[in-house]
């Protein structure tokens, strides 16, 4: 990577960083269940895991206040990499099934004719 996108990925990944921070302190005040905590967890974590995720967060991580850092890290134990679980789901072909439409929806499904 030039330096532009070593900047561009790192902004990224502390943007998802401290995303997950807030999520710490939502659930940490009862505002997010424990199922919604684990699935931003597991979503920051995964990425961490990759190669320059894992790269990124070593050199970073001291940057994080110590709780931050702790959940991060026990994560990062706990899933696999996102390219372990992302394949699966992509290469499937499968339609994702919206049980019940949401009329204020703002991005539609495109007609048969209309796919690019």
């Amino acid at each position: 990577m030039d330096e532009i996108e070593k900047m561009r990925f790192s902004q990224l990944l502390t943007q998802l960083v401290l995303n997950f921070k807030d999520t710490l302190d939502a659930y940490d005040k009862g505002l997010y269940d424990f199922p919604t905590y684990q699935a931003w967890q597991a979503s920051v974590c995964t990425h961490l895991k990759m190669p320059g995720g894992q790269l990124w967060w070593q050199e970073i991580e001291a940057g994080f206040i110590q709780r931050v850092r702790d959940e991060i890290n026990q994560g990062i134990l706990e899933v696999p990499r996102i390219d372990a679980t992302s394949p699966t789901f992509w290469s499937s072909d499968a339609k994702i099934e919206i049980e019940v439409p949401n009329p204020k929806r703002s991005t539609h499904e495109r007609a048969p004719d209309q796919a690019s």
